[in-house]
């Protein structure tokens, strides 16, 4: 197959090679190329769909060359070097692998697989698909890609844009990644952003007393999983809008008052990831735009209901205001200035709350349907963090997907669905109720 201007494949990549041009590598991506080991990265992104209707695979080539040349983050590599930089290639064509699958589970294995394979990110490679088909009609599109250069709103970004030129269409004027790691540079020149952040979330976290204090941990998780009603959700919503606080913020302030029942912690800090995608230019860019804040809660029984969720409003707009500073040099920030401290230190959970994601036309009786991961694998995998929430707001009338995963060794079945119980409660809850009044009914109720 020909690149356009008829250049074959591997001569066009050669070509584009040779009139790369060379950029600062972003601030949160140095951190991450720290952890590449002979020219791959481990940290892996996985953009996945299933695709129902008939495939015209031409169609597709065409579909992936075009998204690679809307997207230069799907056409960059990175130098070595104390001061990596990104190299970013004029547009190439892409490459579409085509498989079989036998159906659901084995194309999970696929997706495993992808996700443990390390990436090398050094070697200028063409973006690569793979296409696994168990009938004419049904398929499942799979593109691993390096989470130097992708983020969770990237998937929709990549999806939605595969599904415009399947259509036959051209995705809108986008804006240049390597623009954004200009501008992360020059706001943290003066490094006040980051000493601010770092002061906030000074002194260390202390170590948390769970539940169950094994000697040895195999840091495994579990994951519970919950389903709030669209009716129910839709109460909570109106009933916190009248208070000036979002779902979010509600999340965050309920799940500290579990964390707190539960551990006991006073200084409760919840690590939570930002789009960071202020400028609209950025909207519709792929690209690692997200950045991980840390949302500080000091947490007391006597608190209301109502002073908690005030607290957890103001730590989401104070993380809003900061949410362009990446982690990494508030790490360093830190170490500075207590030595010893280590990344546990700055938060022992987790919550992420995203939306749904909509079927995508592609064309003639052709649909996408992206698959987020929220529902892959909810047995026993990796527990990073003791305490994990995830909550997806599904479509209208779909409700509320809730996972709380949790480290099998700190905490047994029966504190996670005490905490699940808690969690609900607070949603609900009078504003004059306390936090202790909260967690008794939820614990011993």
């Amino acid at each position: 197959m020909s690149a356009p201007g008829g250049l074959d494949p591997l001569r066009a990549r050669l070509v584009a090679l040779l009139t790369s041009g060379s950029h600062p590598a972003a601030p949160g991506q140095r951190q991450m190329l720290a952890a590449v080991r002979d020219g791959r990265s481990p940290h892996v992104d996985l953009v996945a769909a299933r695709v129902d209707g008939p495939v015209d695979h031409t169609a597709l080539r065409r579909a992936l060359d075009g998204l690679v040349r809307a997207h230069e983050a799907l056409r960059t590599h990175f130098t070595d070097g104390p001061e990596p930089r990104m190299v970013v290639r004029p547009p190439e064509p892409a490459e579409l692998v085509l498989g079989a699958t036998t159906g659901p589970e084995d194309a999970a294995r696929h997706a495993q697989a992808l996700l443990a394979t390390p990436l090398d990110v050094r070697t200028p490679a063409p973006h690569r698909a793979l296409l696994l088909t168990s009938a004419p009609d049904s398929h499942v599109l799979l593109a691993a890609v390096p989470h130097l250069l992708f983020d969770d709103h990237s998937h929709g970004v990549y999806l939605r844009d595969l599904a415009t030129l399947l259509r036959g269409a051209e995705p809108p004027a986008r804006g240049a990644y390597r623009d954004h790691a200009v501008e992360q540079a020059a706001l943290l020149a003066d490094g006040s952003a980051v000493r601010r952040r770092a002061a906030a979330l000074a002194p260390p976290l202390p170590a948390a007393t769970w539940p169950n204090t094994p000697e040895r941990r195999s840091y495994r998780q579990r994951v519970l999983a919950d389903h709030w009603s669209a009716h129910w959700v839709d109460q909570a919503t109106r009933n916190l809008a009248t208070r000036g606080a979002t779902l979010t913020m509600a999340c965050a302030a309920g799940w500290a008052a579990a964390l707190h029942a539960v551990t006991g912690l006073d200084d409760v800090r919840i690590g939570t990831s930002l789009a960071n995608r202020s400028d609209p230019a950025h909207l519709g860019t792929i690209g690692l735009f997200a950045t991980m804040s840390v949302l500080r809660l000091t947490v007391s029984g006597r608190d209301t209901a109502g002073e908690l969720l005030a607290k957890a409003r103001r730590a989401a707009l104070a993380a809003l205001a900061d949410g362009h500073v990446p982690l990494a040099p508030v790490l360093a920030e830190l170490r500075g200035a207590h030595p010893g401290f280590r990344a546990s230190g700055l938060f022992e959970a987790t919550l992420a709350v995203t939306g749904h994601h909509p079927v995508l036309d592609a064309g003639p009786g052709v649909a996408l349907h992206p698959v987020d991961g929220f529902d892959v694998d909810e047995g026993a995998r990796p527990a990073f963090q003791p305490a994990q929430l995830a909550v997806r707001v599904g479509a209208p009338g779909e409700g509320v997907e809730v996972r709380l995963g949790h480290d099998r060794d700190l905490l047994d079945p029966g504190h996670a669905e005490a905490m699940a119980r808690l969690l609900r409660a607070f949603l609900l809850a009078d504003p004059a109720r306390t936090v202790a009044d909260l967690a008794e009914e939820a614990l011993h109720g």
